[in-house]
């Protein structure tokens, strides 16, 4: 593994934030320009603490506040963001899902070139079942706002969960297809214990499922989409496809908040390939400004 002399003061370059792309981004750089020095800095610690569920409100949270959800019933949900070296990727689910590739063609034909030219290499080992109603490509949009003009101030995040009614209307059919999947599938129905789930009442028509859906969806962590990479005639583009901010030379970013679209998967794959897509272009463009 590559390894930098922790002391030296000026690096030729610097990746904010240890997280799922930027420990690759970082290691990348190192492996790929063994004549230039690289700084990760991680505003947390290198070990992920235990029981990760108990530590809302703890210093391994970033401990954003959340409006109220007025499409889930004025509910706060929370949006645990992790503090420590290997960000996010350290506390989810560890699965991998790789998505569509639909979704990379799409992105390219958005104006931004070779992004349909992601790894689709498949999963290796042990299969197993899990059923999870999950809403894919939102229609209802959220929004990050500045609470103040002093930067170590939180933000104000809303995610505007189920303000679309057709995201009601689509995550509530789901439920009814998966309930309906569960207690008549040929390999569920004789283990799957009815009625099922046992908070509710049966039968269940979509009137119903919608008002359960407002009741008690949550979120499924991972936020994207908050720095949009898009063409510059684009005005809600922050960057370019070398994912270069706009008007801010040599700076650079590189996670799943960049896309433009939410990807109909898991986004911790992206995560990864973003983060080497973005290393390989720096170091293409080592000999030019960033």
């Amino acid at each position: 593994m590559a390894h930098t002399n922790e002391n030296i003061f000026n690096y030729d370059y610097v990746v904010i934030g240890g997280g799922t792309s930027g420990a690759v981004v970082a290691r990348r750089l190192a492996e790929g320009d063994a004549n230039s020095s690289v700084c990760l800095l991680e505003a947390g610690p290198s070990r992920m603490p235990g029981n990760w569920v108990l530590n809302k409100e703890k210093s391994h949270d970033w401990n954003y506040d959340i409006v109220a959800q007025k499409g889930c019933n004025n509910r706060i949900i929370n949006a645990p963001r992790a503090r420590f070296l290997g960000g996010c990727s350290a506390i989810n689910g560890t699965v991998l899902a790789r998505g569509a590739k639909a979704d990379y063609d799409r992105i390219a034909a958005m104006g931004n070139p070779g992004w349909n030219e992601v790894p689709q290499n498949p999963v290796e080992g042990e299969g197993g079942i899990d059923l999870y109603v999950l809403l894919c490509g939102p229609q209802a949009r959220g929004t990050v706002r500045l609470s103040s003009n002093d930067s170590t101030c939180k933000p104000i995040i809303d995610h505007a969960y189920l303000e679309n009614d057709v995201d009601v209307a689509v995550l509530a059919e789901g439920c009814r297809i998966g309930h309906e999947v569960l207690m008549k599938g040929r390999g569920t129905k004789n283990i799957i214990a009815d009625p099922w789930p046992k908070t509710i009442s049966h039968s269940m028509d979509l009137a119903a499922w919608k008002n359960h859906v407002r009741t008690v969806a949550t979120t499924c962590f991972h936020p994207c989409g908050t720095c949009k990479m898009a063409p510059n005639t684009d005005p809600m583009g922050v960057v370019d496809n070398r994912l270069r901010v706009r008007n801010v030379e040599g700076l650079r970013v590189a996670d799943v908040s960049i896309l433009p679209l939410i990807n109909n998967g898991h986004t911790q794959a992206p995560a990864y390939a973003i983060a080497e897509k973005v290393a390989h272009m720096v170091l293409q463009d080592t000999t030019v400004t960033c």
